[in-house]
């Protein structure tokens, strides 16, 4: 089992940025499941995170491998 962080702002911005790498916007080319209530794939949440840098709090995605 593993878990990944990301901040959803990046993850967005990679998603806008590599049209060629993220043909959909909810990853289902990746095989993952979308939720399209949550607008994320089925195994996100989402979270606030309170940093000490860069001095402010982010909402991140929290991605969980169940296997």
């Amino acid at each position: 089992m593993g878990t990944e962080v990301v901040p959803e702002p990046v993850l967005r911005a990679f998603i806008t940025t590599y049209p060629d790498l993220f043909p959909t916007s909810e990853l289902s080319h990746l095989g993952l499941i979308p939720d399209n209530e949550f607008g994320w794939p089925i195994g996100f949440s989402r979270k606030t995170f309170d940093v000490s840098w860069p001095m402010r709090s982010y909402n991140a995605l929290k991605i969980t491998d169940n296997r």
